[in-house]
């Protein structure tokens, strides 16, 4: 499976800032411990990336990183979660749009970032890319 946000991160390397590659046993381990079943596209992003900031405006969370403020992907749903998003959505990505997986579905959402109302709906990690937020870029950015 190719990941278009790979290919994008590929050819204009200077628009993302990635964490760096993590170890597969440990993620998995790690996701095994929460109880959270990820589909197979994220868990390869993750393990390729780590996580990280890309378009100047854009995080995905980081499952073992502290290299930016409030990107680490436990503490910023722990703090959610308080605030009332549902518990079977899992908070991936935030910037122009705020994304959660529906660990129930594995379905991405982008959702709103106050009532934790689902505004759109993508069946895949490229989907989510290629319909919802890369559109929101491509022009600023040439891809």
């Amino acid at each position: 499976m190719t990941l278009a946000i790979l290919q994008d991160a590929s050819s204009h390397p200077e628009l993302f800032s990635w964490v760096g590659p993590l170890n597969h046993a440990q993620l998995v381990e790690f996701l095994h411990l929460k109880r959270w079943q990820i589909p197979i596209d994220l868990l390869d992003l993750w393990l390729r990336t780590g996580g990280g900031d890309f378009f100047e405006s854009e995080t995905f969370f980081a499952p073992f990183s502290d290299v930016w403020a409030d990107d680490k992907l436990e503490s910023v749903n722990a703090s959610l979660w308080c605030k009332g998003m549902p518990k079977q959505y899992l908070a991936i990505h935030d910037g122009i749009k705020f994304t959660t997986l529906d660990l129930s579905n594995a379905r991405y959402y982008f959702v709103d970032e106050h009532t934790f109302a689902v505004t759109d709906t993508f069946d895949s990690l490229n989907s989510w890319y290629l319909r919802g937020l890369r559109p929101l870029f491509q022009e600023k950015y040439s891809l």
